[in-house]
């Protein structure tokens, strides 16, 4: 993240969901990623 800063990026996509579970956004069952566990201050 602090590189793509760094580098200028407007933006930055994160994928909140697990790979192994991967879904398209309107089928139901998704598993997501809890975001204390993605968020680092």
């Amino acid at each position: 993240m602090k590189r793509m800063l760094r580098a200028g990026a407007a933006g930055v996509h994160f994928e909140d969901q697990l790979a192994s579970e991967k879904k398209c956004g309107h089928m139901g069952g998704k598993v997501l990623f809890q975001p204390s566990s993605t968020y680092a201050p």
